[in-house]
């Protein structure tokens, strides 16, 4: 059964350790210097209940036992010579195998029993401890005989197979040795080959561990390298035998502290790193550094004292935390741009209200100055609207920023969009950077957002503007072009066909080349520390890729940059001159005849709207409340020829009126308008019978084109 590399529960009796790493070190600690000592110590009762002991203490288990097989005993019966049983000692006694897991394990292999063990065996003992998991490992002499096996049980499920498998071998080794020892009737000669043989198991089992195993005397010359340190830190073990393990893996910055830790311990028996895991750093054999976690044991060999060292590489350890912490900021700064956005939303809301109403008047003041010849009075009004749609722009810029939104693509000529922008942005430059402007008028319109493409040409002059320092000329170009065999600077695309060409020259120093590779990176700047995100020139990439348009570099040393836009030119017709940005009319709008229901919870919109509507000739009734257009419109569904409701309401939405008005009468004209709402989309609003969505500031001249047509058009049935 696979089962993940924890152990379920730490110990009472060993300082526990982050990780569940602990108990793999402690047990292996243990064994050592159990193995150290073994030689010296005559086998007794005491060094099996010492074994048992360490065993249940390392797996955190609620007792462990050796058991064996008497010589002139039943061989199904087995003799228990030493237990820890609920943290006491308690031996002496035999049990049947019959019906035990026991019976699985004598002279056969490992087996591991995770969990309803009582289920899967009759045994009144298990029952009588109240044994959920169970593992046991055969124990054999050095000719492979059988002598018995080394058992642990838990209340509780076991969790790590591989690692309580691990720690049994171990301790199995040791307690086989003794047992080996309590039998033997040879001659010296033969038992000292074959507890050779058992230190060698031993050996191959250290060899066998995942950690390093890293052990030194008191002079701190290395006596001991595992495999696993050899893997890990690059040296063979006889080459590094007998010298300072301080010169070969502590950094030089490091060794002196070693040095005093190693005096200190002399002189008092004590030491800092002495049973307990900590983090270190360590060097490999070519000088490279990693971190650490280390355990040190003091162990009592043939030759004196040593210090035992288990080292673990945790590094990927550390790049997983690195990687937490980094998702964890994205994370934060998604909730961040989240609630900035919720915000953005009811700002725009509100603003778009206040400016449907406020342009609106300006518009309809504009038709009756038209009206009057008053020339003078139409340039102001134009101004007013022109700073109107300025604050439209704004708050479509601020939604772009916060919600990644692209705004309509429109048909737009550009030359009169840069000359009114580069009034904004000559307020930004200092007055050591001339501003020139070489627009081409004949250049055709281009299918573009004018908020994205203003923000395109903020990048890429303030960039111009850092890249001169302060001083030079900056110059904003306009023309028709036609590419055959240039190269996109961003994607590396080919480029080929007819563009609209915006280009942004600056005479700094020119673009180095090793920066010209990088620069539309994300997160790439050359700018000093706060000075720059490095998402500026990310950002042109992304809104003029969206565009389906692409970048050109051209840079000289010590005379400056070009960055040209292309832009697909528009194919289309339509009127987006001078005339249309400064929102002059030469005329009024054409007459209109009909009944018009409208509904918006802002008295002043409504107020508006119907000077507006009425202006065409329509009639128009208001309604503030939209639980009471719905009872009114109940009363008549026939009177009204047209529907206009906002989105954003108490107690219903637009959209739940315009659901209910369409049962009562389908096929209704019904027209929805919003300042701002996440909640509704063309497609929502199409699904639903509705005839348009319109956004807040609304654009008088599309709305009396859009009442005309609905109004023209025959009644659905």
């Amino acid at each position: 059964m696979n089962t993940p590399p924890v152990l379920c529960n730490m110990s009472r009796e060993t300082p526990a350790i982050p990780g569940g790493v602990r108990a793999e070190s402690t047990v292996l600690r243990e064994s050592l210097r159990l193995a150290a000592a073994g030689v010296a110590t005559p086998a007794s009762g005491n060094v099996f209940r010492e074994l048992v002991r360490h065993l249940a203490i390392a797996l955190d288990v609620d007792h462990a036992f050796i058991g064996v097989l008497e010589p002139g005993i039943d061989q199904n019966t087995v003799y228990v010579i030493a237990g820890y049983f609920f943290r006491k000692f308690n031996d002496g006694f035999q049990y049947d195998l019959k019906d035990t897991p026991c019976e699985n394990v004598i002279g056969q292999q490992f087996r591991f029993y995770p969990d309803r063990v009582q289920e899967l065996f009759a045994d009144p003992h298990i029952r009588e401890l109240e044994t959920r998991g169970y593992a046991g490992i055969p124990l054999f002499d050095s000719r492979g005989g059988v002598l018995g096996l080394m058992a642990v049980g838990h209340r509780q499920p076991l969790c790590d197979q591989a690692l309580t498998e691990d720690l049994l071998k171990i301790f199995s080794v040791r307690a086989a040795v003794e047992l080996e020892r309590r039998y033997a009737d040879q001659a010296r000669s033969e038992k000292e080959m074959e507890l050779r043989k058992s230190e060698d198991r031993l050996r191959a089992t250290i060899d066998a561990a995942i950690d390093s195993i890293v052990a030194m005397d008191r002079e701190g010359r290395i006596i001991e390298f595992n495999p696993a340190a050899e893997q890990c830190f690059g040296y063979k073990k006889f080459d590094i035998l007998g010298k300072q393990l301080a010169e070969l893996i502590i950094p030089t910055r490091f060794r002196e502290g070693h040095k005093q830790g190693m005096a200190f311990y002399r002189e008092t028996g004590q030491g800092a790193y002495l049973g307990r895991r900590v983090e270190v750093i360590a060097m490999r054999a070519d000088g490279s550094e990693f971190p650490a976690e280390l355990a040190i044991d003091v162990a009592q060999g043939v030759e004196g004292e040593i210090f035992i060292g288990y080292i673990r590489d945790i590094t990927e350890r550390h790049e997983a935390e690195a990687q937490h912490q980094q998702l964890e900021s994205q994370l934060r700064q998604a909730q961040k741009m989240e609630a900035i956005g919720q915000l953005t939303g009811g700002i725009a809301h509100d603003f778009n209200n206040i400016l449907t109403a406020m342009a609106g008047y300006v518009v309809l003041a504009g038709e009756h100055a038209a009206t009057l010849g008053d020339g003078k009075l139409s340039r102001y009004l134009g101004r007013a609207q022109r700073s109107g749609e300025r604050a439209r722009d704004l708050i479509q810029q601020m939604l772009t920023f916060s919600r990644g939104q692209r705004g309509e693509l429109l048909p737009v000529s550009l030359g009169p969009l840069i000359r009114e922008w580069t009034s904004l942005l000559e307020t930004t430059l200092p007055s050591s950077v001339e501003l020139r402007t070489e627009l081409d008028p004949q250049t055709p319109e281009a299918l573009v957002d004018p908020v994205q493409i203003e923000q395109v040409l903020m990048n890429l002059c303030i960039n111009a503007r850092d890249a001169m320092q302060g001083h030079g000329t900056l110059t904003l170009g306009l023309r028709q072009t036609t590419r055959a065999d240039a190269v996109c600077a961003s994607c590396r695309q080919p480029v080929v066909g007819e563009f609209v060409e915006v280009a942004v020259s600056d005479s700094g120093h020119g673009v180095p080349a090793d920066v010209q590779e990088r620069m539309f990176e994300p997160f790439y700047s050359t700018k000093a520390v706060g000075h720059g995100s490095g998402m500026g020139l990310s950002m042109v990439h992304g809104i003029i890729h969206d565009h389906r348009g692409h970048l050109l570099l051209e840079s000289r040393p010590e005379e400056g940059a070009t960055l040209r836009i292309l832009l697909p030119p528009h194919t289309g017709s339509g009127d987006t001159g001078e005339a249309a940005i400064t929102g002059e009319r030469d005329s009024g709008p054409l007459r209109l005849a009909g009944q018009v229901l409208l509904v918006d919870d802002e008295p002043a919109v409504g107020e508006f709207m119907q000077d507006l509507l009425e202006g065409w000739g329509l009639t128009v009734t208001v309604y503030n409340s939209s639980v009471d257009a719905c009872g009114k419109f109940s009363d008549d569904p026939d009177r009204y020829d047209l529907v206009i409701l906002d989105q954003t309401m108490p107690r219903m939405t637009g959209l739940e009126v315009a659901q209910h008005l369409l049962k009562l009468r389908p096929g209704l004209p019904v027209v929805l308008y919003t300042g701002y709402s996440e909640e509704v989309s063309e497609e929502e609003v199409s699904r639903l019978g509705i005839k348009a969505l319109v956004n807040k500031p609304v654009d008088t001249g599309m709305l009396h084109d859009l009442a005309r047509r609905l109004l023209s058009e025959p009644a659905e049935p």
